[in-house]
């Protein structure tokens, strides 16, 4: 297996070929890399552009569900914690009968 994901960039003054190493990304980055810049021979500066912008919107709609969910968690223990108030109430009343 490379130690890189060769990406060959068409420009208006050429073609650009880049060695994208591995060791610096995740495996599920270099799984999304290898499906764009494997899937044709060279991709123009516009394709990639605009893989990047859907990439950060991506991320972005991730990250929001992330805090929401982070958000809903922290409710979920405060309430966790509400009840385990009351049932400890509840022992103490059923302890003094």
């Amino acid at each position: 297996m490379s130690e890189t994901i060769k990406a060959t960039i068409k420009t208006k003054d050429g073609t650009r070929s880049f060695a994208l190493p591995l060791k610096v990304m995740s495996a599920k980055t270099q799984e999304v890399l290898r499906g764009f810049f494997e899937k044709k021979e060279q991709v123009s500066i516009e394709e990639v552009l605009s893989f990047l912008i859907s990439q950060s919107e991506s991320n972005t709609k991730n990250l929001e569900k992330f805090f929401r969910l982070q958000e809903e968690n922290s409710k979920l223990k405060d309430n966790l914690k509400e009840q385990e108030n009351k049932l400890e109430q509840l022992y103490k009343k059923l302890e003094t009968l």
